[in-house]
């Protein structure tokens, strides 16, 4: 009896652990020569339904990025996601680059344009991460793949 309540009480110990971590993102800035400067741990914070149960919502992030607004939209995502870059200069041309969690290189575009759809369908599930570079500013983002 006592075996399965403590059994019962890793189980849940370990789902609460497992939402708490699937509730955040790490962003990282970097210098000009890609040392990393910053580590911020952003947690989300779940949608509160009628019903009084949570989930997660699709969410669009606007940031800013040297003079330009960036849009990341939907994140999670089904596979499918865009990158909108706002104020671009013509002479310095945005830079994304899309990793697996394993570094292995998914996406790449050295001249990014003001709207970008970025498609990894064909990749599994999971966690990948986005850089992009706007007039040699670097930023990364959790991008996930449900």
């Amino acid at each position: 009896m006592k075996t399965e309540n403590l059994r019962k009480l890793l189980i849940a110990t370990a789902v609460l652990f497992s939402l708490a971590a699937s509730s955040q993102t790490v962003e990282f800035t970097y210098d000009q020569a890609g040392n990393r400067i910053t580590r911020d741990v952003i947690y989300l914070q779940p949608m509160q339904t009628t019903d009084s149960s949570t989930v997660e919502k699709n969410k669009d992030y606007d940031e800013m990025l040297g003079n330009s607004k960036i849009t990341i939209s939907p994140n999670p995502n089904g596979g499918r996601f865009s990158v909108k870059i706002e104020g671009i200069d013509p002479d310095n041309p945005p830079q994304i680059y899309l990793h697996s969690i394993k570094g292995t290189l998914i996406y790449e575009n050295t001249k990014a344009a003001l709207v970008n759809e970025i498609d990894i369908s064909r990749h599994p599930k999971g966690t990948y991460i986005l850089s992009l570079i706007v007039a040699g500013k670097r930023k990364t983002w959790k991008i996930i793949k449900q």
